[in-house]
């Protein structure tokens, strides 16, 4: 993206951004459903965008990179049996414009606030756990007040009681684990030892978006930025509306590009969890 100075670094949110990103996550995704399963959007359809156009040009392509055939998507992304690849884009692209949102500065102090809200509720928990099991004479069950009560139903309430205490301390440890990952989430927003949070809108956009680009081309980013791959990126990007500022994606793309993981063997299907958890750390910095 010649011309793009790289000092956007990172995208420092004005009031709006966090509701513009959002608007436009959303309105990109309404489209898409919207949108008959099969169409190819023509130029003077009222919902074109450019990222319609690189579809199309991608599709014309006589050499790799190339979108890959009607046959060969289907098998790599059977969801592609019932849409189009051009509806597929757009739904991943309107996700990757909400993340955006999702990752604007404002929102840190609220997210924090919910992370040590979190914390403080789960600490109660498990007290609180540990306060009920202490009030049982058995260390085997929760109290059962089965006194008086005919040997059957005792004997249901025993084995009852027994499932609850041992519900109830799995309950606590996987607490425990979730709470490290309050944690690890809570020095993202708010770093251990001071300094201002990482910025990596621009990884975790391209690198979604990279991973939507393998799926329809059978081919894993490309570092170079004036290749394909870079086309699409910017081609999304601009999908976003005239009203975004220009950005200069280019050390982010060979960033990705480099630390890109190679596809296992044989996997060529379309992992959901892994494209909504793709994510880099932001080397963009200092660079």
């Amino acid at each position: 993206m010649a011309g793009v100075s790289e000092d956007d670094g990172d995208l420092l949110f004005p009031s709006e951004h966090n509701r513009k990103f959002s608007q436009i996550g959303q309105r990109i995704q309404s489209q898409s459903f919207e949108l008959p399963q099969y169409v190819v959007p023509k130029r003077s359809d009222a919902f074109w965008l450019p990222i319609d156009q690189y579809l199309i040009n991608l599709g014309n392509r006589k050499r790799s990179p190339k979108l890959l055939s009607p046959e060969e998507l289907v098998k790599r992304v059977p969801i592609l049996s019932t849409m189009s690849v051009h509806i597929f884009v757009r739904a991943h692209l309107g996700i990757c414009f909400s993340g955006i949102a999702s990752q604007d500065p404002a929102n840190r102090a609220k997210t924090k606030a919910q992370i040590e809200k979190f914390l403080i509720s789960s600490a109660e928990v498990s007290h609180a756990v540990v306060d009920l099991l202490d009030t049982s004479e058995d260390k085997w069950i929760v109290p059962i007040f089965d006194q008086g009560l005919p040997t059957q139903e005792r004997s249901l309430r025993y084995y009852f009681g027994i499932a609850v205490r041992r519900n109830l301390i799995q309950a606590a440890a996987d607490l425990k684990l979730i709470e490290a990952w309050a944690i690890s989430a809570l020095d993202e927003v708010s770093p251990e030892f001071g300094g201002r949070p990482r910025v990596d809108w621009k990884h975790d956009f391209v690198a979604r978006l990279a991973h939507t680009w393998e799926l329809i081309t059978g081919r894993p980013p490309s570092p170079k930025i004036d290749g394909p791959f870079a086309e699409f990126i910017s081609a999304c990007w601009l999908s976003g509306g005239e009203e975004l500022p220009e950005i200069s994606f280019d050390r982010t793309i060979r960033s990705v590009a480099k630390d890109w993981p190679a596809s296992p063997k044989g996997d060529k299907t379309f992992n959901k969890a892994l494209w909504l958890s793709s994510s880099f750390e932001d080397t963009d910095k200092g660079k």
